[in-house]
């Protein structure tokens, strides 16, 4: 159909024309629907949290994907998840978090070795390693 209405048949034109907007339409309406799912969910989660805060309830856990790390851009319509989605992927990013401190100390003195060392093999393999380090601590950090 899109070879015949670019070799410029009237018919075709008008139903690929057609077929194109009822595909936009379709998609929008499944966009928006997702913005305003999004929306709700990230609203109604922060008058349920703020309401365990009012009321001292917490020994609840914090719902996954929590609403702090929802981003919804208002102008553009746009939904992004910033954080865990799922106990799987709180649990990995717990545990990385809990390696942080580690991770630091390690970095720290790969930089103390690196004021000490003297030869440029030995020097340029610690300033790979603080590099990897440094990149690992930017994604846990989520700044990375």
């Amino acid at each position: 159909m899109a070879v015949n209405a670019a070799k410029g048949q009237h018919r075709a034109q008008r139903l690929f024309s057609e077929l194109l907007a009822a595909t936009e339409i379709s998609r929008k309406r499944l966009h928006d629907e997702y913005f305003g799912k999004a929306l709700d969910y990230k609203l109604a989660w922060e008058k349920e949290l703020e309401r365990r805060k009012q009321f001292g309830i917490n020994n609840l856990p914090d719902p996954l994907p929590h609403p702090d790390q929802i981003e919804l851009d208002m102008r553009e319509g746009t939904v992004r998840m910033i954080g865990p989605m799922t106990k799987k992927e709180k649990q990995t990013v717990d545990e990385w978090n809990a390696r942080m401190p580690e991770i630091k100390e390690a970095v720290e003195a790969l930089k103390i070795d690196l004021e000490r060392d003297l030869d440029e093999d030995e020097r340029a393999e610690i300033l790979k390693h603080i590099k990897i380090g440094e990149e690992l601590l930017a994604k846990i950090e989520g700044t990375g």
